[in-house]
């Protein structure tokens, strides 16, 4: 099973998948077991058995949660797709099966999963084209003598680029504000047809470039937020707030939630994150600020952005509301 697997189940809203290797940790103990994933529109929830011999951990069902009162979860799914959940609210529900073997399953709500890169996705720029270059050397050729590696080059983002590229489910899209994409279409009778269809709106924000895409009325929404080519950012937190306050904007804008059931992000070229959520039903009003018609969208999402970026209490209260 690959991510791309995997977020296709959470989006269908419905499945059971095994899970093995899995390691919790509380801080003060370590767990180990087997377990089944459960995916729903709502929730993904993960049963797991403890080793034998292994008692459940202290559980904890009330009173407020701080980020150091949360464990920590990893395993695999479907013997090949690596996850963790960092933020396990500690106890969850606890089940015994057979007094005979004390076997007991505990069960836990995950959300976020987020999905380990491998491969590609999680080498660094460098370790990339030493890669290139071994696989150049392995075939008896140089990066500079060899005419097909020269025309082929390696396509890497600039130094320090930041991409965000994010899916939501059933989320609308103002339509006569879109830009349209062209479509092709080759027919051995008819012959070559063009049409197109308004599916994009880009803008700017303070040092990206975004777009939000939908192919079609039954199609997710794209969102794609990419650093300037000049930018450089000062850090993962900075990009976190910037996708974070992009999206506070588009709900504040459009009076829907704007969450995201994947959000992947890379940063220098190596994906940094692949998170994944429940889909979810929404909450929207009727009740938007704006009549966009009447107003520039782009600006409107550009002002709104540096509002929530500005995390101050104000903004924080308008993002809540």
């Amino acid at each position: 099973m690959t991510a791309d697997d995997f977020v296709a189940v959470v989006r269908k809203g419905s499945d059971k998948l095994r899970v093995m290797e899995l390691v919790l940790n509380t801080d003060q103990q370590e767990f180990r077991g087997t377990g089944m994933l459960r995916v729903s529109q709502e929730r993904i929830e993960i049963d797991m058995t403890l080793d034998p011999g292994q008692k459940p951990p202290p559980r904890r069902s009330s009173g407020v949660f701080s980020k150091s009162d949360y464990w920590k979860l990893s395993g695999i799914i479907e013997d090949c797709l690596r996850f963790r959940c960092d933020f396990v609210r500690g106890g969850g529900q606890q089940d015994f099966i057979g007094w005979e073997t004390h076997k007991v399953t505990v069960t836990f709500d995950l959300n976020p999963i987020e999905l380990i890169p491998s491969g590609w996705d999680a080498m660094s720029r460098e370790e990339r084209s030493r890669n290139r270059e071994d696989l150049l050397k392995r075939n008896n050729t140089t990066i500079q003598g060899n005419s097909a590696a020269q025309a082929a080059p390696d396509k890497q983002p600039p130094e320090g680029a930041v991409h965000f590229c994010a899916l939501i489910a059933d989320y609308p899209l103002p339509t006569l504000l879109c830009k349209g994409t062209e479509v092709v279409e080759l027919n051995p009778y008819f012959g070559e047809r063009r049409s197109s269809r308004l599916d994009t709106l880009m803008g700017e924000i303070e040092g990206y470039n975004y777009a939000f895409i939908k192919e079609d009325d039954a199609a997710d929404l794209q969102v794609h937020l990419k650093s300037k080519e000049n930018y450089q950012s000062p850090g993962e937190e900075e990009d976190w707030r910037k996708f974070h306050a992009l999206m506070a904007a588009l709900a504040f804008t459009l009076g829907m939630h704007a969450w995201p059931y994947r959000t992947q992000y890379w940063r220098d070229g190596k994906k940094v994150a692949d998170r994944v959520t429940p889909t979810r039903r929404f909450a929207h009003t009727v009740h938007t600020p704006f009549g966009l018609a009447h107003f520039d969208f782009q600006d409107v999402i550009r002002k709104a952005t540096a509002f929530f970026e500005s995390n101050s209490v104000l903004s924080k209260e308008v993002a809540y509301l």
